[in-house]
């Protein structure tokens, strides 16, 4: 037990210190960031035609109001501690990678439904 906190606690550090990097938000979380708020308003424009993305910016091209996706509010946290949780768990490594991308859709699939739900709750 005292082994896997202390690799879940090593792997959750030097994730969240990397991600801090400003070379690693300028070349992934930013355009990961950006590639949600796009993926957010393809998923609106489907039965909302007055929705346009910019960047991380999801607006109403009706009433003016944005949603800006912030690092913080884009699943990548959540991610690192899912990861590291799952690295830190004795399991056959296929076991793990199946968990990874399990773990990933069900996070960034409710990121999408927040970042929709903020969207039309805000007007």
């Amino acid at each position: 037990m005292v082994r896997f906190l202390l690799l879940f606690l090593l792997v959750q550090g030097v994730l969240f210190g990397v991600e801090m990097l400003q070379p690693v938000q300028t070349a992934v979380i930013l355009p990961w960031t950006s590639v949600l708020a796009d993926v957010s308003g393809w998923l609106m424009t489907a039965f909302d035609p007055n929705v346009a993305t910019a960047g991380k910016v999801v607006r109403s091209t009706v009433n003016g109001f944005a949603v800006s996706i912030e690092p913080g509010c884009n699943g990548v946290e959540a991610m690192i501690v899912l990861l590291a949780a799952i690295m830190a768990f004795p399991a056959p490594f296929l076991y793990k990678l199946t968990g990874l991308l399990w773990g990933f859709i069900a996070i960034q699939g409710m990121n999408l439904l927040r970042i929709i739900s903020l969207f039309y709750l805000g007007q």
